[in-house]
């Protein structure tokens, strides 16, 4: 391998294909030494390339190529990552699930005492027609949960509405959802379940009363699924997102040769990709990743199963998994318990990530986090009286610290109307755009809180905030 690699160094024909610094001159690198060196552990491969001059042995310019092997040849026997793949596979995900189902132990214990949604969407059998059940009368036990973006609201056509409840509880042909609810309801069958839970679908749009009933439990429904489906590619409900993938722009500075055998024989046992990793990996946001409501539908959820633009993902508590290209490194869980300091800057991280997501309307930004705080006040001992519109009476001091990001940063939340309040003026809910704090990264050894807060008092409008 070394010697193709070699090979086309010296040819010029891994600059054409691999761009390796479009800054640097060839004409630069006449007379220079080019050092190959290569590893493989764990399934993970590098290349090394350093160039030096010969008058010296300083290391004057180096990168790191990431190795990709072909599924089933046997260079994969050796490197376990493999190139991105333009179609959806199916059968790998229900592996993904069925593993996660067998084997982890930390995933199925994890599992919340048998509370399933109000209604559900029943996509058993092969038959396009289907039908909203309500799970009250009918228990039903796993099922999927959607994530994914809505649009243009005017464009979701078909939804449940007061008007049309009856109807879809006698049933309704799954052509006529849209696309992406549609690829959503393949694959909820190809993993092996009959029912899938969809906000569009499950929750009576024109309710207000059911809509805050479900809306506060928005965090168990995606708690308690099987799995949660992210539609992450499609940027709306029409769109759909098992369609064959682009990978030109990804792929086009790729570089690939031969896994030859150690005889130095003619016969290749397969071919392997060379390219920088964030060439390759998940390296731009997918739609869903900029909706405010779908971070806490992604956080709260133990199983994962993204579709993204370059990668089919799954994500669970014990293992990350990919069909291709490289894994994303996924932040340990919060570990918050006991320490002040450690838990004010977790909540502030998140928070700085959901307000640099886009919310169509700012009366859905305390239920859009609601979820996560729940989640978050299990895990510090909190009670429901020590949040405070999206801060914390523990750490409050700092966390009133907030500011807005940047004044050219793009408004992430609309405006209320003159003269309407919905937040105190001291939450960042005030805020239009992404918020920030100071940096205060808690050390080891942090100094004592000095300020102590003597009483508050604010009363939530609804149990969805």
């Amino acid at each position: 391998m070394l010697r193709e690699v070699c090979e086309a160094s010296i040819t010029g024909r891994l600059q054409l294909f691999y761009p390796l610094n479009p800054a640097w001159n060839l004409e630069e690198l006449d007379g220079w030494i080019l050092e190959v060196g290569w590893s493989v552990c764990g399934g993970w491969g590098t290349l090394d390339f350093r160039w030096m001059t010969q008058n010296d042995e300083e290391v004057r310019r180096s990168e790191e190529l990431t190795l990709f092997a072909t599924k089933g040849c046997e260079a994969s026997e050796a490197i376990s990552n493999s190139p991105l793949q333009a179609k959806i596979d199916l059968v790998e995900a229900r592996n993904w699930l069925q593993e996660c189902q067998l084997t982890h132990e930390k995933c199925n214990q994890s599992a919340r005492p048998a509370a399933e949604p109000k209604r559900l969407i029943y996509v058993g059998g092969s038959s396009e027609s289907t039908a909203l059940i309500e799970s009250l009368v009918e228990p039903v036990g796993h099922y999927a949960a959607l994530s994914y973006c809505w649009g243009d609201i005017s464009q979701n056509y078909f939804r449940t509405t007061q008007e049309t409840l009856a109807r879809r509880l006698q049933g309704f042909n799954i052509n006529d959802l849209p696309k992406t609810i549609q690829d959503a309801v393949k694959v909820t069958r190809a993993l092996g379940l009959e029912y899938i839970w969809v906000d569009v679908l499950c929750i009576v749009q024109d309710d207000p009363e059911d809509m805050n009933e479900e809306m506060s439990h928005m965090g168990r429904i995606y708690q308690n699924a099987a799995v949660t489906i992210s539609a992450s590619r499609a940027s709306h409900s029409n769109e759909g997102f098992l369609h064959e993938r682009t990978l030109e722009t990804t792929d086009k500075n790729t570089f690939a040769i031969r896994w030859s055998n150690l005889d130095n024989s003619d016969r290749s046992r397969g071919q392997m990709v060379l390219c920088t990793e964030a060439e390759i990996g998940r390296n731009k946001p997918d739609p869903v990743d900029t909706r405010a409501w779908t971070m806490q539908e992604h956080m709260l959820s133990s199983r994962l199963l993204r579709f993204g633009k370059s990668q089919t993902v799954w994500e669970c508590l014990e293992s990350i998994c990919v069909d291709g290209g490289s894994e994303d490194k996924k932040p340990p869980p919060w570990d918050m318990a006991g320490e002040v300091r450690r838990a004010v800057y977790d909540w502030q991280q998140a928070v700085a990530q959901f307000t640099a997501r886009s919310i169509t309307k700012t009366t859905d930004r305390l239920p859009a986090i609601a979820a996560v705080a729940e989640d978050y006040a299990s895990k510090i001992g909190a009670k429901p009286s020590d949040y405070l519109a999206g801060l914390w009476r523990q750490g409050l001091p700092f966390m009133l610290l907030w500011r807005i990001e940047s004044k050219t940063a793009p408004t992430t939340c609309p405006a209320l109307p003159a003269g309407q309040r919905l937040f105190p003026t001291w939450s960042w809910h005030m805020a239009r755009s992404g918020v920030s704090w100071p940096s205060i990264e808690p050390a080891e050894h942090s100094d004592p809180m000095l300020l102590k807060v003597l009483s508050h008092d604010i009363m939530p409008e609804t149990e969805t905030v």
